[in-house]
C-alpha cells in the first residue's frame, strides 16, 4: 500500500498547484449526512486528482478501505474531482490506496482519517511521469502466476511467456501485449515441458522450443509456435535429451543448442537445428570440451559463440571458457576466467566484450564480475564490484549502453527468497550504481527489453510462501 505524503503548499513544486486545488476544495462543499436505517449518519468520501494522463487514456484505481466493510475500488479516467459511491458511517476510520497507472507516478495526501460530522473531500492525489531508472507495476496481472519462465520477444511487440519453473507442465503459454498492457493465451501445446526448457525466435518468425518433457533418457522434445496464427506444432525432436540447456541462433539462421543433460547435471552434447518450412532438421555437431548445464551462449560480433559456466565443483578452480566456430562446427581448448563460481549470467556489451557477473561460491552470492575482450581472447577481472552480492539476479543491456542488474537472492536460510534491488552497470567507467528498487522482489525472473526501451519483468521466487507471481513490472 501506497504511504501518504506530506503536502506544504509553499514548496516549490506544489506553490502552482495551490490555488487550483483551492478551488476545487471549495467546490466539494462540506455535507449534512444521510441517514441509515438504524438512525446513524452517513457521509460522502472523496477528494481530486490531478495530472493523470487522459491524452494517453490513462486510469488510475483507488481504493477506500474502511474497517468491517468490503473495500470500494473507483476508477478514475478524468482529472477533477471524485467521490467513491459508498458512503462511510460518522465515526468510522477509512483509508485510501492506489493502483499506479502505467508510465505514470502518483502520490497521494489526506488518505486516511475519520469521518467525523462532515463529508471528506479532501482527499488529494497528484500523477505525474514516472522518473526515469525507475520500477512501475503493470496494472494487469498475469492469468497464470510462474516462477522461472522463458519469454521471446515476437515481430508483432508482444512477449511470448512460457512457464520454466517448478510449476511447470503448463501447455498454455501466455501473451502480453505491451501496447495495451494486457494479457491473453496462445493456443493450446500438443504436450506439456517440464523445467529447463529455452525458447528461441526464429528467422521465419516462428519460436522454436526445446526441453524435457517427462523423458530423460530419449531424445529432446521439441515444439514450434506461429505467432500469426497463435498456434502451436510438434517439430523434429533433437539426437539427444537436453534439459538446462542452451539454443543459441546463429547467423546463418540456425540454432545451437547444447548442453544440459538428465536432470539438469550438463552434458556435452551439441547439436544444430535448421529451420524450414516442414519443421526444420537437425544435426550432430562436434562435442563440448567442458560438461555444461545452466550456461550461457553469447553470439560474438565475430561469429564464434562464447560459451560460459559449466557443472564444476565450487572449491576447484574458476569457470573455463569456450569457443564454439560454427564454420568449422568445432569447439576450442576452454580459456580460465578468474573467479571461481557457479551460475553466473553472461551479457554482451555494446562494444562487443562480454560482461560475466552474479552466481555464487562455497561461501554465498558474488559481487565480482569479469569481463571477456573477444580482440585478446581473454578475462580481466573489473575493478568496480557489484553493490549487493546476490545471485538469481537478471541482466539487461539498455539502449543507453549500461546494463541493468535486478533482483536475485542472498539465499538466507536457505531460501531463494527474491530482494528488490536494482543498479545499473557503466561499461565506460567500469561502476555500479543503484537505481530505483524493484515494486516486487525477484530471484529467478525473466527480464525482456521492449522496442520502447522499457524492460518488463514477469515471474520469479518472491518469498518463502510465494514461489510464482502473477504481478509484472516494467523499468525505464
Amino acid at each position: 500500500m501506497q504511504k501518504p505524503n506530506s503536502f506544504h503548499p509553499t514548496s516549490r513544486f506544489n506553490i502552482g498547484l495551490f490555488a487550483f486545488i483551492t478551488s476545487l476544495l471549495a467546490g466539494c462543499g462540506g455535507g449534512t449526512g444521510d441517514t441509515t436505517g438504524s438512525g446513524a449518519a452517513t457521509y460522502k468520501v472523496g477528494g481530486f486528482i490531478i495530472g493523470l494522463d487522459t491524452p494517453n487514456a490513462k486510469t488510475i484505481d483507488l481504493q477506500l478501505n474502511v474497517p468491517s466493510t468490503p473495500a470500494e475500488v473507483l476508477t478514475v479516467n478524468a482529472n477533477g474531482t471524485f467521490t467513491f459511491v459508498n458512503k462511510v458511517n460518522n465515526g468510522a476510520s477509512y483509508q485510501l490506496s492506489i493502483t499506479q497507472p502505467t508510465g505514470q507516478n502518483c502520490t497521494f495526501t489526506y488518505g486516511a482519517g475519520s469521518v467525523i460530522n462532515a463529508d471528506v473531500t479532501n482527499m488529494s492525489v497528484i500523477c505525474g511521469p514516472a522518473a526515469v531508472g525507475s520500477f512501475v507495476a503493470n496494472t494487469a496481472l498475469m492469468p497464470t502466476p510462474v516462477n522461472a519462465n522463458a519469454t521471446t520477444l515476437l515481430p508483432n511487440g508482444k512477449v511470448l511467456v512460457i512457464d520454466n519453473g517448478m510449476t511447470a507442465q503448463n501447455t498454455t503459454p501466455q501473451l502480453y501485449d505491451p501496447a495495451t498492457d494486457t494479457w491473453s493465451a496462445t493456443g493450446t501445446m500438443p504436450f506439456a515441458f517440464d523445467m529447463g526448457l529455452t525458447s528461441t525466435l526464429l528467422p521465419n518468425g516462428k519460436v522454436l522450443v526445446v526441453g524435457p518433457s517427462g523423458n530423460s533418457n530419449g531424445p529432446g522434445p521439441a515444439q514450434l509456435y506461429d505467432y500469426l496464427t497463435n498456434n502451436w506444432v510438434a517439430a523434429p525432436s533433437s539426437p539427444t535429451f537436453h534439459n538446462r540447456h542452451t539454443a543459441t541462433l546463429l547467423p546463418d539462421g540456425t540454432v545451437l543448442v547444447a548442453g544440459g543433460g538428465s536432470g539438469g547435471l550438463g552434458s556435452v552434447d551439441a547439436e544444430i537445428y535448421t529451420p524450414s518450412n516442414t519443421g526444420g532438421s537437425w544435426a550432430s555437431v562436434g562435442s563440448m570440451i567442458k560438461i555444461r548445464g545452466g550456461h550461457n551462449a553469447t553470439v560474438l560480433q565475430n561469429g564464434l559463440v562464447l560459451m560460459t559456466g559449466e557443472i564444476i565443483t565450487l572449491a576447484n578452480s574458476p569457470e573455463q571458457s569456450e569457443l564454439y566456430n560454427p564454420v568449422s562446427k568445432t569447439f576450442n581448448v576452454p580459456q580460465s576466467t578468474g573467479i571461481i563460481r557457479s551460475g553466473a549470467r553472461a551479457t554482451m556489451l555494446s562494444d562487443g566484450r562480454v560482461l560475466l557477473a552474479g552466481g555464487q561460491d562455497m561461501t554465498g552470492p558474488v559481487a565480482g564480475v569479469e569481463i571477456y575482450n573477444p580482440t585478446t581472447n581473454s578475462w580481466t577481472i573489473s575493478g568496480g564490484t557489484r553493490t549487493t552480492a546476490l545471485s538469481g539476479s537478471t541482466f539487461t543491456l539498455l539502449p543507453s549502453g549500461k546494463v541493468l542488474a535486478a533482483g536475485g537472492t542472498q539465499g538466507a536460510g536457505g531460501c531463494m527468497c527474491g530482494l528488490n534491488t536494482a543498479e545499473l552497470f557503466d561499461p565506460v567507467t567500469g561502476t555500479w550504481t543503484a537505481t530505483g528498487n524493484m515494486v516486487v522482489g525477484r530471484s529467478g525472473a525473466a527480464a525482456t527489453l521492449l522496442p520502447n526501451g522499457k524492460v518488463l519483468f514477469t515471474g520469479g521466487w518472491v518469498d518463502a510462501n510465494a514461489m510464482t507471481t502473477a504481478n509484472t513490472e516494467l523499468y525505464w
